[in-house]
């Protein structure tokens, strides 16, 4: 019902604000993030067309507080919150909490992927599984066999396991494919040597093309003439 209303609006009027939550520390390393700047590019379209535009609020836990933006979204009157993906891997932005707050019932709300918990509210994901499923099925095409999967325990935990289940159904071979990894921390040598001596990926799939590339750089791998490389 609340959506109903949003795009009930429509054309035709004066931009009403509606409210682009951050869960973030700070807006800077928001938009530094190339995927979450999509999102936010996205969403703002998709509101213009109902004639609607966005207006980012920071919250950080320390100048805003979800109870200080629900009292602000109720004063001005806004009609519908956009969730932003949180930093936290399990954030809480109910912005009615400790307890329910009738007033803020006119309030539409809607989230970004698997972070925020609560509000439970309507949300987009991307088919992460199948994506990857996609990007498995092209590397083969690419005459690639060993495909490669690294991935930090962050990433991991933000997809709910999905990059690495549609991994699992891709390979050909689940026995003799190599083993993914999954890490703390991609940037420690250790690990990620280590695997790559034991495992010999022809192609490395990853989420975090700035914690690998460092990596090849190092052992003096080129990708792709020495090893492929893919980023998420």
């Amino acid at each position: 019902r609340r959506m109903l209303h949003v795009r009930r609006r429509g054309l035709g009027h004066s931009p009403v604000k509606l409210a682009h939550v951050v869960s973030w520390s700070s807006l800077k390393g928001y938009y530094d993030n190339a995927p979450l700047n999509d999102f936010r590019t996205g969403a703002a379209r998709r509101a213009a067309e109902y004639g609607y535009e966005l207006e980012d609020f920071l919250v950080d836990g320390v100048t805003m507080s979800p109870m200080r933006l629900a009292g602000i979204l109720r004063a001005r009157g806004v009609p519908g919150v956009l969730l932003s993906p949180s930093e936290q891997l399990a954030a809480s932005l109910d912005a009615s909490a400790p307890a329910p707050r009738p007033e803020l019932d006119f309030i539409a709300y809607a989230t970004i992927g698997y972070t925020v918990t609560l509000p439970r509210v309507s949300r987009a994901v991307p088919d992460h599984a199948g994506a990857m499923q996609l990007a498995c099925k092209r590397l083969r095409s690419r005459g690639y066999q060993r495909i490669g999967l690294a991935l930090s325990t962050n990433m991991h935990q933000r997809v709910h396991g999905r990059w690495l289940a549609g991994w699992v159904c891709a390979q050909t071979n689940p026995f003799d494919a190599p083993r993914p990894l999954i890490t703390p921390s991609l940037d420690k040598t250790g690990p990620f040597d280590r695997w790559l001596a034991r495992e010999k990926p022809d192609v490395i799939v990853t989420s975090d093309w700035g914690g690998v590339c460092p990596h090849l750089r190092r052992l003096g791998l080129r990708a792709p003439d020495d090893i492929g490389l893919v980023d998420l």
